[in-house]
């Protein structure tokens, strides 16, 4: 439990506290007053319009072009947001009467998808620099859960997932074309990974891992082989929570777009079953050093190691109405070792989702997975019934 509120604790303390606007934002020249002139006019801008406080965040009494394009994506994303409320709502004319309609949006703001700019995702491929890939609604969150053996008086908590906070930049001027390949753009993410599973009776079977990583992120799209493909390069601390073991080095991913089958992409439907689809084809490549095994019997202090392999996932959501809560996964990862131990090792994971709010903060989720933990190499073997947990 102890560790499980240190997960919490590390999240509420890094992320930042929205701040009221306040008088001296528009002291310019730092001389304890407004000034007549152009303080004064863009205090006063801020005062009496809604625009200028929405668009304006530099606060200088000028909407400039950045900060229009920057509000047209904040907008943008909220309604991607309501698009896909809409949608669960609309009736079978492809509609919604005026009464729906008011009640679900006029009078109630767009959700919000993240927590400040903090995303709580399943692991760090959950994120990508162009909105559509891992749309809200398809992306996966946070696992919490508990399970009580009443015969064998045991508790076993569980908690898996990653909080980033990430940057994001776009090269407007990328003109991509099929034969042409172009850098589209990037994002910079802090990450947590956390990975615990306590067992009371067996503390050997227990799951200990906090990875500490910088996800960096280029997109391309375009050219004669691929539609695009995102490459990842994200250097990594591994650790435990109590901080006795010690790993470093970093992670290499290519993950290419395809429309065939919305391969890495955009869910596709499949034209004879009323069924979406996702699969995705990663290609993995880790390498480091373990600095300090600690009580992990499954590190060698001063062993470097180098693993290549694949990571395969389908993802795939009913269409029929009565069933769009619904979604399945399956996800096998399998690295064969270069240098260092072990020789190889895989991981699979599949499971069910119930959405239980209409844009998918809060799901129930039936999750069961097998093989061996990344990096700490702990062997699992868990059926777990949870809260999934995703901003």
């Amino acid at each position: 439990m102890k560790e499980l509120l240190m997960v919490w604790v590390c999240f509420v303390v890094f992320t930042p506290v929205g701040r009221a606007q306040n008088a001296k934002d528009f002291d310019f020249n730092k001389n304890g007053q407004i000034d007549s002139g152009e303080e004064a006019d863009a205090f006063l801008k801020h005062v009496n319009s809604v625009l200028y406080r929405e668009i304006d965040k530099n606060k200088n009494g000028k909407i400039e072009q950045s900060e229009l394009d920057a509000h047209e994506k904040e907008v943008g994303n909220k309604v991607s947001v309501n698009r896909e409320e809409f949608q669960r709502y609309q009736n079978a004319q492809n509609g919604m009467n005026f009464r729906l309609a008011d009640k679900s949006f006029v009078n109630k703001p767009a959700k919000p998808n993240s927590l400040a700019g903090f995303l709580i995702r399943r692991n760090v491929e959950d994120i990508t620099v162009l909105n559509d890939p891992v749309a809200f609604g398809k992306a996966s969150g946070a696992l919490f859960g508990f399970t009580r053996d009443m015969r064998k008086d045991n508790d076993m908590w569980q908690a898996r997932g990653v909080v980033m906070y990430p940057w994001r930049w776009e090269n407007k001027g990328a003109a991509p074309s099929s034969t042409a390949m172009v850098f589209s753009a990037t994002s910079l993410a802090p990450a947590i990974a956390f990975d615990r599973m306590t067992n009371e009776v067996q503390p050997d079977n227990e799951v200990d891992s906090l990875i500490f990583r910088i996800v960096t992120e280029s997109e391309f799209i375009g050219g004669p082989v691929f539609q695009g493909f995102y490459l990842r390069l994200n250097p990594f601390y591994a650790t435990d929570f109590d901080f006795r073991s010690s790993q470093a080095g970093g992670e290499l991913q290519f993950d290419p777009l395809f429309d065939f089958l919305g391969l890495g992409g955009v869910a596709y439907d499949l034209p004879c079953l009323p069924i979406s689809i996702r699969p995705r084809v990663i290609l993995h490549l880790e390498g480091g050093d373990t600095l300090d095994a600690g009580v992990n019997q499954k590190l060698k202090e001063g062993d470097w190691f180098l693993r290549i392999g694949p990571k395969l996932e389908l993802e795939f959501w009913p269409t029929a109405l009565w069933l769009q809560r619904l979604s399945f996964n399956v996800k096998w990862t399998f690295l064969e070792a270069l240098h260092g131990s072990p020789l190889s090792s895989y991981l699979f994971e599949g499971g069910a989702r119930l959405r239980i709010d209409p844009i998918g903060h809060a799901q129930i989720e039936l999750n069961y997975r097998r093989g061996e933990v990344p990096l700490t190499q702990e062997e699992v073997n868990t059926f777990i019934l949870g809260i999934n947990v995703k901003f």
